[in-house]
């Protein structure tokens, strides 16, 4: 039987308090991975994803790193990731744009764009289409 006999299965409650706990007793990843049947990279992304919430639910970042056993550089990669895709996007465009040129809202102004499009369309077929008639 494969050492990883939890890869891919759910982690409940009593699970995440056994792995913080773990990492509260310094314990090695190896090991925490080889006592919870699971990969290394799973136990690290399960520390990344408990990193994110606290981050996101206010907790102060030298905490949870105290608590997860995160360094910096993999806090911030967890917070990068869990970062909803939408504030990514608004932040690219802000950042090649320039703050001042950028869109607030840039879903709103893409469906201003699709309006405009639209209205150009109908004013070129119905010029045609006038055109056309004797």
């Amino acid at each position: 039987m494969s050492e990883a006999f939890n890869k891919g299965k759910v982690w409940y409650d009593k699970n995440i308090t056994k792995l913080l706990d773990d990492i509260k007793d310094k314990k090695s990843r190896e090991m925490i991975a080889k006592e919870h049947g699971r990969t290394i990279g799973g136990i690290r992304s399960k520390l990344k994803g408990i990193a994110a919430d606290y981050y996101f639910n206010k907790k102060p970042t030298d905490e949870i790193m105290k608590i997860t056993g995160l360094t910096a550089e993999e806090l911030a990669d967890a917070i990068e990731r869990r970062r909803p895709r939408d504030i990514r996007k608004q932040e690219s465009i802000t950042k090649y744009l320039g703050t001042e040129n950028a869109p607030k809202d840039p879903l709103k102004e893409l469906l201003e764009v699709a309006k405009d499009i639209q209205r150009m369309v109908k004013e070129i077929y119905l010029e045609s289409f006038i055109e056309k008639v004797p």
